[in-house]
């Protein structure tokens, strides 16, 4: 039996990335505006959501996972897009 507070790892886990773009959502006239100069409404740019997913899959290797399925959404017309990653637990940490 675990120790108190301690639970076995989860076979699955979900992240999503880029949720900050569907801020476009409030106000989808201003996003409609902003997309027109070739921009996107996000509080993260590209790259820095990119860049936590490599970390985020790096460290998710580290603890026995490995990426079992990435998908990603958009709402073209507003430039609305985000990213779901499932990792899958290969092996659990006491194993290796």
């Amino acid at each position: 039996m675990p120790p108190f507070g301690a639970t076995s790892p989860r076979p699955l886990v979900v992240r999503t990335y880029g949720r900050d773009s569907l801020i476009g959502l409030l106000s989808p006239l201003l996003a409609l505006m902003v997309r027109a100069f070739g921009l996107q409404l996000r509080l993260s740019s590209e790259d820095q959501v990119r860049l936590e997913m490599e970390r985020d899959a790096v460290a998710m290797t580290r603890k026995g996972y490995r990426v079992a399925s990435s998908e990603q959404f958009e709402i073209q017309p507003l430039g609305i897009v985000w990213y779901r990653v499932t990792y899958a637990l290969t092996e659990p940490p006491e194993a290796r």
